[in-house]
């Protein structure tokens, strides 16, 4: 990412932010539901992990979340279960690049993924999104293609589109995510996209 000027400083601005919503960097005092939990549910002094997946406010909750911890779920089916709970990223990348050839790689070791059944498909997994996904064999794969959500963050909306996403694990013990997630941003009234490769292995959490 090289280059000056406003709008380069902008998209470095823009690919910071992208990092930040996926990872679990501290952020001082932000908004309640804005910043992901830690392994184990680990949020800064002053927050709560609410949701199961995002920090809120000591006072504050949530009006719903979808994903539960997998403790919550022995009732789910024997087919799913092998899926369901806190995934903990042990290795891998997630690639961005942006309309304008900027580019950015950093490591998932120390993120985490959430997996929870679904009443609207088999199951729903929590990572940038929620994203619906069957289950066919030792793999899930998306259950509606062109899934899309909206969220912002420090002043930039961000509308993701999920292209692919398939999270497999053979032992329900281990496992591996293969997605693309493409992001269209309005920064300050600056358009442009970004396609984010994601592919890492990862272990269930106890």
């Amino acid at each position: 990412m090289c280059g000056r000027g406003p709008v380069r400083l902008m998209i470095g601005a823009v690919l910071a932010t992208l990092a930040w919503l996926s990872s679990c960097t501290y952020s001082p005092s932000p908004e309640s539901g804005m910043l992901l939990c830690g392994a184990r549910g680990a949020c800064p002094k002053g927050y709560t992990c609410a949701d199961g997946r995002t920090c809120w406010k000591e006072g504050e909750t949530p009006d719903g979340g979808t994903v539960k911890d997998a403790s919550s779920r022995p009732d789910a089916p024997p087919r799913l279960r092998p899926f369901v709970g806190t995934w903990d990223f042990v290795s891998g990348t997630v690639s961005t690049m942006c309309s304008d050839g900027s580019k950015d790689t950093r490591p998932l070791a120390g993120d985490f993924m959430d997996v929870d059944v679904s009443p609207d498909s088999d199951l729903i997994a929590s990572f940038y999104c929620d994203w619906h996904l069957n289950v066919v064999g030792s793999s899930t794969v998306l259950s509606r293609p062109a899934q899309t959500c909206m969220t912002t963050s420090a002043g930039t909306i961000f509308t993701w589109t999920v292209a692919t996403f398939e999270f497999a694990t053979s032992d329900g013990q281990n496992g591996t995510l293969s997605s693309r997630i493409g992001a269209a941003y309005n920064n300050s009234g600056m358009l442009g996209t970004c396609m984010l490769t994601i592919a890492g292995a990862l272990t269930h959490a106890p």
